[in-house]
């Protein structure tokens, strides 16, 4: 097996600071990395995850953000198979090894979760809210929140303005 010297690289796993020392590999300097991505994992010097879980996160960001561009109209289960083809396994990958211990990096991979929840379900669970609202099933009072149209429509005589 050949290696490429350009290609490889040195990281030194401490908690202090190392101490600078020259490797050298088929006659070249290896350069010295303070982080490397290895299968899609972040690793750091310090095995600090934070740059680990900012890369999911902004993966994660940006498929949940393809997904809410294309999929708009497209019904729940259609958007939930989506979510859970496409983004859950960038958020789940490699987690058994890196496992976000901190409450920083579980609440931000939470949130994503959270978005991806709201956009799948949003459209039903908010037309529902306000159906109990209006005939009064749950106790929210409903002239809090939205206050009936003034002008009457041929469509519809109830219909609603929002606050």
């Amino acid at each position: 097996m050949k290696f490429n010297p350009t290609k490889c690289f040195t990281m030194t796993l401490a908690s202090r600071k190392p101490t600078p020392n020259i490797d050298t590999f088929c006659g070249q300097q290896l350069k010295s990395v303070q982080s490397h991505c290895y299968l899609g994992v972040q690793i750091s010097n310090t095995l600090n995850w934070t740059a680990q879980c900012n890369s999911v996160t902004r993966k994660a960001q940006q498929t949940l953000g393809v997904i809410r561009r294309n999929l708009n109209k497209c019904p729940t289960h259609i958007k939930s198979i989506a979510y859970t083809t496409l983004d859950r396994p960038i958020l789940e990958y490699a987690s058994a090894s890196w496992d976000p211990h901190c409450l920083k990096h579980i609440k931000t991979l939470e949130r994503i979760q959270r978005q991806a929840a709201r956009f799948s379900r949003r459209k039903i669970k908010r037309l529902s809210i306000i159906y109990k609202m209006e005939h009064n099933l749950i106790d929210i009072p409903l002239d809090h929140y939205i206050q009936h149209s003034t002008r009457s429509s041929h469509k519809h005589d109830s219909q609603f303005l929002q606050i």
